[in-house]
């Protein structure tokens, strides 16, 4: 069973820590953080060393989540980009 930890720093930010602990997952400890009200940022570490780097950011008008994920491993990011359906 993962552990979890949830503490709250000084600022308004939420911080999560997440330690994995199956032998079968790649990532053993992540962070979630709330850089502002519309970005939150992910980092994944294992052994003790950041893996990558998620970073989550809702447009304006609410209707896109631009992405960027970073693999620190590989050198590489790669940036994506969600939109809501109009309907």
């Amino acid at each position: 069973m993962p552990k979890l930890h949830l503490e709250r720093d000084s600022t308004p930010n939420l911080t999560a820590s997440f330690i994995l602990s199956r032998t079968t997952l790649r990532i053993r400890w992540l962070l979630l953080k709330l850089l502002g009200s519309n970005t939150v940022k992910q980092t994944n570490k294992r052994g003790g060393k950041i893996v990558s780097v998620l970073r989550l950011t809702v447009a304006p008008d609410r209707k896109t989540i631009h992405a960027s994920y970073e693999n620190k491993e590989d050198n590489t990011t790669t940036r994506s980009e969600m939109r809501k359906p109009n309907q």
